[in-house]
């Protein structure tokens, strides 16, 4: 019977094309390793590429074996680059370069265990039809972060071109082939007499003498024809000769041999791009800067030269510096900054944010992470500085893009005031956070990423209309300097509550909001008013919250501030749902939609706006609308933060929860990966939202009956909780509880109970009874102790969650459902089977109500309510309730599910009575199925029973039954179920066995 919640080589392609494969040396050997090989799906010069199968996984791979003639011993080239490239690869986590999941060796051959993906190169897409600028540009943005994630672990390419990154069917790009990378500045002093430019050279082919050119001429940079050192600019050179390539259908150096592509490579002589194509000019003129012959003329690294590509050169161009002391307006209602010294005309953007983002900041940021305890915090601190990089520089190319733009009279005193302001007020909110994070605690570093992420972007400051569209600013000189002072504070209490420091951030947004009523200026009341409110709701303090939110909404609508109405008002939805006011929180979800309409929706808050909407729907559990609004939320983030933002995880987290309340289970998992792919990369491996990733997909693991997986992802995540955050830790206690639960439902009941009662104990010093982890455990502990014929702790324990559950969440609540079912179990089991009935028909009542006739969570109570049924003598009402639990399974899990095995034994115990022709087969059937998912004793004994009973009616092995029929019968004996002893005792007696 099932008991419920027990816890909640060269260029090689490694693309599937369905190209044939390419030649190479002898048969494909069927195993490497432990991986079984399926067919050869490509072939370079230094190895052959297959298809093959994890069996340990579950899942498809590539593997790059290195050709047998290139190693003829531990230390050749081939081997040696072989493994250089895994080394180079492995150092890398990023959703743009290829993962690389083993290195070892095959027969004397060392392979490469790679992630296997379906799509094609990027040469052949950009073959494969006809690509805007725009398109070209997209996937070349895509692989220039994986090149940029390569050289953030101190790693160079040097051979990056087209055939070296794939592009799944997604669009996704990954970089792949680091087989000639090495880390940054380890290049060896070049022989000066090697020739390096023999004209009977191929273009196409790679050149990889060691000490003088590395890499595929064509993309070469001149440094590397003449055989020098290599830095992160040499693989800027490759990308920008294949941009241009791409974007221009022609090659930018002219040279049909290799010593005149040299020649023109060495002198800069850049062919001019044909008049037919249709390239911007501040494209071309990035692209010819990448290309400059001297590594200093080029950008400094990739980063500047993404960020300049990623710009939104759509907007207009603006210009002009403010003369020293001058006073700017500020965004929204009004700050004032100085600006930058007279006569820098256009000059020394970057400048201005010395003291702000610099280097010796940066090194303040990164000795503070590096002094915490987290085992994360050195490289959570280098992801922090590449997004503040980004950010300087965009805010670099902003100012100097509006200072030329006023300069050349196309933008008007006031508009170029109003972008001058709009960027001071992303400088000091830059400012604030890096001062927080440059004396960074633990709890700092874990929020670090998402803190920087979260700062608004940089390009608003780019949208005219929205710069016009804004709260005018105080005329008074004096109250203009006072809401000045206000805007450094507020941009404080910001940060402090993007690092998760909200009690500090509480009492600085008090003293705020005081000074900002005394000071009567209404945009400012409003905004203080917000963040605190903010605050407030994020510390879970909702009576103080609230009317804090209320305040910034008068204030607000008062001064026509829509900006922080519709702000406010999505906060009170938000509000609304966590204190379970879902209707009150849908009337407040109306205004917020009415504030975003008066100032043209801007896709970040109308996606936070999605995201609450969602989470009222989910709590409501009508997981279809919560799938609607998470896309929806999914989707504007994607577009306007990019798809590696980590909200853009948080949204995928989201609709992966649907998903699962909609019993998609395929498709939860898919998104759930993604999400977990997401945070690795933008986050670390050991990240603390890594984990909670980690265990999302752990629970969707459990569910499909995938044990292994789900102990090896919660196994995971609890290591990264205990590392951050101690052993005693809430987090580490959900971890024990659902690990309980899959070794439970994988049939290892004494590890389960072990592990159960870890956790009882670690919830019962760190949370009350009444709190749900708590709750958990005990109903674990409980499932366990039943399943191992313990039970007087297992009633104690789920009679205990089922009275303190009835208790807290009322009787209509699905958790009240999974204890009365629990509770139901263990009445069956004492042979009380018309209680197990009455609570079980309770059980199943709460669940339709609440999700549906058809839903999954129906699957164990309707199989345990028809085994309880069957031991009373209803055989007609065990049959409907049995075969109405297998059609569930069956479309949610698929045929063969195992979730329908009980369900599948109380059909053949019914068949066995009637004496249906076929029941052997049918438990035949069952036990092949049961073969990969442990069944519970009670179902067992079912099984045993309808076994023995078809053996005496067919003649059969009387022994054998004799034997299966006084098992089943010293199970019930050993539980204390007298009616299923008694129907068992009779049964014997009456075949004289």
């Amino acid at each position: 019977m099932a008991l419920q919640d027990a816890a909640s080589l060269g260029s090689t392609t490694l693309a599937a094309t369905g190209a044939a494969p390419a030649p190479r040396e002898g048969e494909a050997p069927a195993q490497i390793g432990r991986y079984t090989v399926l067919k050869a799906i490509g072939a370079g010069g230094m190895g052959v590429v297959y298809a093959a199968y994890d069996t340990d996984l579950d899942r498809k791979i590539a593997i790059k074996l290195l050709h047998e003639r290139v190693v003829s011993g531990p230390e050749t080239v081939g081997h040696s680059r072989l493994l250089r490239e895994a080394q180079a690869m492995a150092k890398i986590s990023h959703a743009n370069v290829l993962q690389v999941y083993e290195v070892g060796t095959h027969a004397g051959q060392v392979f490469l265990a790679l992630e296997f993906v379906e799509g094609s190169t990027l040469a052949d897409w950009l073959l494969a039809a006809p690509r805007d600028w725009r398109a070209v540009l997209e996937i070349f943005l895509q692989a220039g972060r994986g090149l940029q994630a390569a050289h953030e672990a101190g790693v160079v390419h040097r051979d990056f071109k087209p055939e070296n990154v794939l592009v799944d069917r997604s669009g996704r790009a990954r970089v792949m082939d680091f087989g000639l990378a090495r880390a940054t500045g380890t290049m060896q002093p070049v022989q000066k007499d090697i020739p390096v430019t023999a004209t009977h050279s191929s273009l196409e082919v790679n050149l990889t003498v060691t000490g003088a050119v590395m890499g595929t001429p064509l993309y070469m940079a001149p440094e590397q024809h003449l055989g020098g050192s290599t830095d992160a600019r040499t693989d800027e050179f490759a990308f920008c000769v294949a941009l241009y390539e791409a974007l221009y259908r022609q090659r930018p150096f002219d040279g049909d041999d290799l010593r005149s592509l040299a020649s023109n490579v060495l002198r800069g002589l850049v062919r001019e791009p044909p008049r037919d194509h249709k390239v911007p000019a501040w494209l071309r003129r990035a692209v010819l800067r990448g290309l400059s012959a001297a590594p200093e003329d080029r950008y400094p690294g990739l980063l500047p030269l993404l960020a300049e590509l990623a710009r939104d050169h759509d907007a207009p161009r603006r210009g002009g510096l403010l003369a020293a002391a001058a006073l700017v307006l500020a965004v929204g209602w009004g700050f004032v900054a100085a600006a930058g010294a007279a006569g820098q005309r256009c000059r020394g953007g970057a400048i201005q944010l010395a003291g702000t983002w610099d280097s010796a900041r940066a090194d303040q940021l990164s000795a503070a992470f590096a002094a915490t305890a987290r085992p994360y915090a050195v490289a959570t601190g280098q992801r922090v500085r590449v997004l503040l990089d980004a950010r300087a520089a965009a805010w670099a190319g902003l100012h100097v893009a509006a200072c030329e733009a006023h300069a050349r009279g196309e933008a008007s005193a006031e508009l170029y005031d109003l972008e001058l302001a709009c960027l001071e007020r992303r400088r000091s909110e830059t400012h604030e956070l890096v001062d927080l994070l440059a004396r960074a605690d633990a709890e700092v570093v874990d929020r670090a990423v998402g803190a920087v992420m979260a700062l608004p972007p940089v390009t608003v400051c780019a949208d005219r209309a929205a710069l016009l569209a804004r709260v005018k600013p105080p005329e008074d000189p004096a109250l203009a300097a006072e809401v000045a002072r206000l805007r450094v504070d507020l941009d404080r209490a910001r940060a402090l509550q993007d690092a998760g420091k909200l009690k500090e951030g509480i009492a600085l947004a008090t003293s705020i909001a005081d000074a900002a009523d005394a000071s009567g200026h209404r945009p400012a009341i409003a905004e203080a008013r917000l963040r605190l409110g903010e605050l407030h709701s994020r510390a879970s303090e909702f009576a103080a919250a609230e009317p804090a939110l209320w305040a910034a909404l008068w204030a607000a609508e008062a001064s026509r501030h829509d900006e922080v109405a519709a702000a406010a008002w999505t906060e009170l939805v938000r509000l609304a749902g966590k204190q379970g006011k879902l209707a009150e929180g849908q009337r407040w979800a109306e205004r917020a939609g009415a504030a975003l309409a008066r100032i043209g929706a801007p896709p970040i808050a109308e996606a936070r706006l999605e995201n609450e909407l969602g989470n009222l729907a989910y709590q409501a559990e009508d997981h279809v609308e919560a799938e609607h609004h998470y896309r929806r939320a999914l989707e504007l983030r994607r577009a306007a933060l990019g798809p590696d933002h980590i909200d853009v995880a948080a949204s995928l987290a989201n609709l992966g929860n649907a998903l699962l309340g909609l019993d998609r289970n395929a498709e939860a998992l898919a998104i759930a990966r993604e999400a977990l792919a997401l945070r690795e990369a933008s986050l670390g491996r050991d990240h603390l939202d890594v984990a909670a990733s980690l265990n999302n997909l752990a629970v969707i693991d459990k569910n499909a009956g995938r044990y292994g997986d789900a102990i090896a992802a919660l196994t995971r995540a609890r290591d990264i909780w205990t590392r951050a955050l101690g052993p005693d830790n809430p987090n580490v206690a959900n971890a024990d509880v659902n690990l309980a639960s899959t070794y439970y439902q994988r049939g290892e009941l004494g590890r389960a109970a072990d592990i159960a009662e870890r956790a009882i104990a670690l919830s019962e010093r760190l949370l009350s009874l009444d709190h749900p982890m708590t709750l958990k455990a005990y109903s674990n502990a409980g499932a366990i102790a039943v399943a191992r014929g313990d039970l007087e702790r297992g009633e104690v324990l789920l009679r205990t969650v089922y009275e303190v559950r009835l208790r807290v969440l009322g009787p209509d609540h699905p958790d009240v459902a999974s204890a009365l079912a629990n509770l139901a179990s263990l009445a069956d089991e004492r042979g009380r089977l018309d209680e197990a009935a009455e609570m079980l028909t309770r059980a199943i009542a709460i669940v339709e109500r609440r999700s549906g006739p058809d839903h999954s969570d129906l699957v164990a109570s309707l199989s345990n309510l028809a085994h309880v049924e069957l031991l009373r003598g209803a055989p007609l009402r065990a049959e409907l309730l049995a075969r109405r639990a297998i059609a569930i399974a069956d479309s949610t899990f698929g045929a063969d599910a195992h979730q329908a095995l009980p369900a599948r034994v109380v059909l053949a115990g019914i068949a066995a009575l009637r004496r249906e022709p076929g029941v052997l087969v049918e438990l035949d059937r069952i036990d092949r199925i049961a073969e990969k998912t442990p069944l519970e004793a009670a179902t067992l004994a079912v099984a045993q029973f309808a076994r023995a009973m078809v053996l005496v009616d067919s003649s059969g092995d009387r022994r054998e039954a004799a034997r299966l029929a006084r098992a089943v019968l010293a199970y019930h004996a050993s539980r204390g179920a007298t009616l299923p002893a008694k129907q068992v005792t009779t049964w014997l007696a009456r075949h004289r066995l």
